[in-house]
């Protein structure tokens, strides 16, 4: 109310206290909503209105001057409806809450011109905000559980297979003022479909508090309980997302191809390799990683360069 007060007292210290007629104020919108004096009395109308009938904005304390309202609009781009909102001039519109919801899909962030809106800009037009939608890799027949990363307030899936539960998505948090974890060409869009990539030591802290990067053994009782390595491909791949070859993600683990990248900025095989970090190392220079392909049913491990960039799952402590 401070800044409504403030805004409107302002504008009427510039004008004036006396009733001038809309068409005066050349700078409103045709459509913005003011109040006018009609009838003796006050109403919202367009400013194309109070003009046709010859009308004056409010200027005293009966109609509180005068307040330009628009329109913010969203197109829910196939997904469910998402009302508009009535937003007086100069303060903020609301994020829709619940997000909107799409059969296949994740709701990824609203858009303004193709890029992400900030709820906090002040509206000073009517605005069409449009919804992002990435394709979801998650099984529908898998009861997951959901929890927040208060680092960033992104929400991740989870789900419990045997005695461990794992994030059921790769870690998409971007480190404070650290360059070892980057997006899949260096592309936004890349993270929130793959998550982000992670060198080894970065990797060792990334994961939210109360999950960690798993061990060598717990990779392994991870295979173990999923049928043995030799299949666990198969079963803990995503149905969707794979080059070919997708999985059956039979436990709900949706593992994605996120790719590899290289320190100096190459990248290499998404949508067809799933690389992952075991908090295992091998000697100074090298740790463990699992690894799904598109072309093989199982996972299998190996060692490399610890600046190499790979995906990060947690496991829950």
């Amino acid at each position: 109310m401070r800044k409504l007060f403030f805004s409107v007292c302002s504008v009427l210290a510039i004008l004036g206290c006396g009733g001038e007629n809309v068409d005066e104020l050349p700078w409103l919108d045709s459509d913005a909503r003011i109040y006018c004096r009609y009838s003796n009395m006050c109403e919202y109308m367009s400013a194309n209105d109070c003009n046709y009938y010859g009308t004056n904005y409010g200027s005293d304390n009966t109609c509180g001057g005068f307040i330009q309202q628009y329109t913010v609009s969203f197109n829910s781009n196939g997904g469910s409806a998402v009302n508009s909102q009535t937003v007086n001039y100069g303060f903020m519109a609301i994020k829709p809450s619940p997000d909107p919801t799409r059969t296949g899909y994740i709701f990824a962030q609203w858009e303004l011109n193709g890029t992400a809106y900030n709820f906090s800009t002040p509206v000073t037009h009517n605005i069409t905000l449009t919804a992002k939608w990435n394709i979801s890799h998650f099984n529908p027949n898998i009861q997951y559980t959901s929890f927040t990363d208060n680092r960033d307030y992104k929400t991740y899936k989870s789900v419990t297979i045997g005695n461990q539960t794992w994030m059921a998505e790769n870690l998409n948090y971007d480190m404070p003022n650290n360059a070892t974890d980057v997006c899949y060409n260096n592309n936004s869009e890349n993270c929130g479909t793959y998550g982000r990539l992670y060198n080894w030591e970065t990797a060792q802290s990334v994961c939210p508090y109360g999950w960690h990067l798993p061990s060598e053994a717990e990779w392994t009782a991870l295979g173990n309980t999923v049928g043995g390595s030799s299949t666990a491909g198969n079963k803990l791949k995503s149905a969707v997302g794979w080059y070919s070859n997708s999985g059956t993600d039979n436990y709900g683990f949706s593992a994605i191809p996120g790719g590899s990248g290289l320190p100096y900025g190459s990248f290499f095989n998404v949508g067809r390799n799933g690389l992952w970090w075991s908090a295992t190392e091998y000697d100074s220079d090298f740790a463990y990683y699992w690894c799904m392909r598109y072309l093989y049913s199982d996972v299998y491990r190996d060692l490399n360069d610890k600046s190499t960039l790979f995906s990060v799952r947690c496991v829950k402590d």
